[in-house]
């Protein structure tokens, strides 16, 4: 396994279109894990509940 260290030096080595691919691909896990806290937060007590739009998620 990679530590933080590694990544960070690795980073070096990618071309430019690759950087932003790969700042892309965080931001977008970065928003979704958001938007999935916000989502339980809102639901308030029945976040565990499953609801029929879980089902097409």
């Amino acid at each position: 396994m990679m530590t933080l260290q590694d990544i960070i030096q690795s980073l070096d080595r990618l071309s430019a279109r690759d950087q932003e691919v790969l700042f892309e691909i965080l931001q977008n896990k970065r928003n979704q894990d958001k938007k999935i806290r916000t989502l339980g937060s809102l639901r308030g007590k029945y976040a565990d509940i499953k609801t029929s739009s879980d089902e097409f998620a």
